[in-house]
């Protein structure tokens, strides 16, 4: 095994560590406690060369121990199974620690785009994906919208006896047209 390697990046605050394929990245702050911690394996850095389609990056808040948010950034392989590609504990969700973890993801992740990559609606990530991932696709996870639909959509199932059916035909259409078609039909009809 080489030795490790440790690097400091005095104008960024960083130490970087590289054993193998490993990669573990801390941010510091000026007191020079971590606010921010990424890390990879080199079997996932491996993966991700090979499956490169799309990146489900998503922030489970205040779930662990230290009440601070983890962030997994998963995909799905030609088996259909789930591979943990890395993951963050950061200090907060702004836009700004979201931009400083995904520019060290594509760093780490051999500076490869995705096609796309899918998050819950928040605001400062999809910024913060705009600006590192700009020519990415991001897209919101289809658990979130499901999620609103139930909170939002209730009123109008309760109001209209015909509306579920309707906006199931309108979620599982087919063709571009047919969907808009039958937004049109819902936004006159339900006034949606």
């Amino acid at each position: 095994m080489t030795p490790t390697k440790v690097l400091k990046h005095r104008h960024h605050n960083n130490f970087h560590r590289s054993i193998e394929a490993d990669y573990f990245v801390v941010d510091l702050s000026d007191d020079r406690y971590p606010r921010n911690i990424f890390w990879a394996d080199g079997r996932t850095r491996d993966a991700y060369t090979k499956f490169r389609d799309v990146v489900v990056f998503d922030v489970t808040y205040m779930t662990n121990k230290f009440k601070i948010p983890f962030s997994p950034f998963i995909e799905v392989n030609h088996h259909g199974q789930s591979i943990l590609l890395g993951g963050a504990l950061l200090e907060n969700e702004k836009e700004e620690t979201f931009e400083w973890l995904l520019e060290h993801f594509l760093k780490c992740m051999f500076d490869k785009y995705r096609k796309a990559i899918i998050t819950d609606r928040d605001k400062a990530m999809g910024n913060a994906i705009r600006k590192v991932f700009p020519k990415t696709r991001h897209r919101i996870c289809s658990w979130h919208i499901r999620k609103h639909e139930t909170e939002h959509l209730q009123s109008y199932a309760s109001r209209y006896s015909d509306f579920q059916e309707t906006h199931k035909q309108w979620v599982n259409s087919d063709a571009v047209e047919q969907f808009e078609t039958t937004w049109e039909d819902m936004y006159l009809k339900y006034e949606v």
